[in-house]
């Protein structure tokens, strides 16, 4: 068992535990020779004499000695000193995404762009010297003071040329973040870490992976069978590129995903993040990830420690109440001020000026606590209806695959009627047979007063309900009465809404018989196309 002032090899002191994992503990120890701090990981002793987990230890150190990227934890030496083994390497200051994701739920969409530009780099790098780091997850990832973004743990990593050590059947890595191919046993390549990383940055922009069962292996077998749901169902705020590219990494084959790191990098740096309008239903960090990297320089992290306690924590009251004093403030004007617009809502006053025509409307939003209910008045400044972005839905849970034609999203709305968002092709119309719909939703640019909406379609036959709504769960059953219904749509067609709401959805219940080829008994003429959208 290692101890403090220990010294390993002649040459590193052993100073102070930094964190534990799965396999190994780490040390921040003095490398006596060079006179610098550095990061001992050290094999836990029932695991040094097995000899699965003793090679799959040193084969670490082989495959990540062999890398050399600022984005890569370096390997400085390796130790094997009186049944101890142990990886030297980089002391790395700053601390894991997964604290941070413990702490915030969600990041911004401009901090989730840089983490998976930092991370496709480094795996690139090491995909370039044939290493497949087969365990990409948050509490690999290490997020230093200096905003570099560094991976690290390469303990199961699969250098190209050494297959011996994988066999058939056999899971290694954390079940959240396993690919389809490695939850079948099946030889894996480079688009592993790729899928590894897409749960990841769901995870970042969504508050939660996207599959959860009550057991690892159900968890794992989850992503067998369906296509996970659209992060911006969860966060409808996320601009519809990076949830493209998102969905796309997390593709069940790997044909279907990108097919290197560095063609994700530079999907990537074509997103250009906007303003963050927040959806109520969200809870969104309103911190930057900047002041999370910077909140504790001086702790040093080198492998995810697994440990919900940490003794270094400063405490909350005491890191938090730079922001906390005026934030109470600003809670208690806050609550004075619902109060008053309560007794206010009460009073005859109220009733008449709820009937003037203006653009404000005071709305009332419950929050559920246990068994405790409270409800919030707030007022919101309408906003003039446009399309600021749209997404297909084609929910698993409802029979679809989650893919409906994602990439022609916006030529629904593009102003020119020779292009067109379409389903997918059928062979029957949908109700009843195979799902109940497919759906096409709108934001609307903030919470907007829709009067009407005009479709021009290519095709004939088809009906749609309208839902308008602040967000829409994936149960249909929770939306409520349609705001209008078109039966048996044809070519062009105009419906009145008088709703207001955040995002206009439009539920294909059945996708008609498209143009194309006019014949409704040809298979490829079942589906609805879209060619213009405007709403008023």
């Amino acid at each position: 068992m290692a101890a403090a002032g220990q010294r390993l090899a002649d040459r590193y002191e052993l100073l102070e535990p930094i964190a534990t994992g799965g396999m190994a503990q780490v040390w921040r120890a003095k490398d006596s020779v060079l006179g610098r701090d550095v990061a001992v990981k050290i094999l836990h002793p029932h695991l040094a004499t097995d000899v699965g987990f003793l090679l799959r230890f040193r084969r670490e150190a082989i495959a990540a000695a062999r890398l050399s990227h600022p984005s890569i934890v370096a390997i400085y030496d390796t130790i094997s000193d009186n049944g101890i083994e142990a990886i030297v390497m980089e002391l790395i200051h700053g601390r894991t995404l997964r604290e941070i994701l413990d702490e915030v739920s969600i990041l911004s969409e401009a901090d989730v762009i840089d983490l998976g530009s930092q991370i496709s780099e480094a795996l690139g790098a090491a995909h370039r010297a044939g290493v497949v780091h087969r365990d990409i997850k948050p509490s690999n990832i290490l997020l230093c003071t200096d905003r570099r973004v560094m991976v690290t743990d390469f303990g199961i990593a699969k250098a190209g040329e050494d297959t011996d050590l994988t066999v058939t059947g056999t899971l290694l890595g954390t079940a959240k973040y396993l690919s389809p191919e490695q939850v079948n046993g099946d030889e894996v390549d480079a688009r592993a870490d790729l899928y590894a990383l897409g749960i990841v940055m769901y995870e970042a922009v969504a508050g939660r992976a996207p599959f959860k069962a009550d057991t690892d292996a159900a968890t794992a077998l989850a992503r067998l069978h369906q296509q996970p749901p659209r992060a911006q169902l969860l966060r409808p705020d996320l601009r519809p590129e990076l949830d493209a590219i998102i969905y796309r990494l997390m593709s069940r084959s790997p044909d279907g995903r990108f097919s290197s790191a560095m063609d994700l990098r530079a999907a990537l740096s074509g997103v250009r993040p906007g303003p963050n309008t927040q959806d109520p239903t969200l809870v969104v960090s309103e911190h930057p990830i900047a002041s999370q990297w910077d909140g504790r320089d001086d702790e040093e992290f080198d492998i995810d420690p697994d440990d919900p306690d940490n003794d270094d924590d400063p405490g909350f009251l005491r890191s938090e109440r730079s922001w906390m004093l005026p934030a109470l403030a600003l809670l208690l004007a806050a609550t004075a001020l619902v109060v008053a617009v309560q007794l206010f809502a009460r009073s005859p006053l109220a009733s008449s000026v709820a009937n003037d025509d203006n653009d404000e409307a005071v709305e009332e939003t419950t929050v559920q606590d246990g068994t405790t209910a409270t409800t919030f008045a707030t007022i919101t400044e309408l906003v003039e209806p446009s399309i600021a972005g749209a997404i297909a839905l084609d929910d698993p849970s409802l029979g679809g695959d989650g893919e409906e034609n994602d990439d022609l999203v916006a030529f629904g709305f593009d102003g020119d009627p020779d292009t067109n968002w379409r389903t997918d092709t059928y062979r029957s119309p949908l109700y009843g047979r195979l799902k109940p719909a497919v759906g096409y939703m709108i934001d609307l640019g903030g919470r907007a007063e829709v009067s009407e909406v005009e479709l021009e379609t290519n095709s004939d036959d088809w009906t749609i309900e309208f839902y308008i709504g602040d967000s829409f769960g994936p149960d249909p059953t929770s939306w409520g009465d349609p705001v209008a219904v078109i039966i048996d749509g044809d070519g062009g067609e105009r419906v009145d809404i008088g709703a207001t709401g955040q995002r206009l959805l439009l539920w294909i219940t059945d996708h008609g018989v498209s143009e194309d080829g006019g014949d409704p008994d040809d298979e490829d003429d079942h589906r609805f196309e879209l060619a213009e959208i405007i709403v008023r």
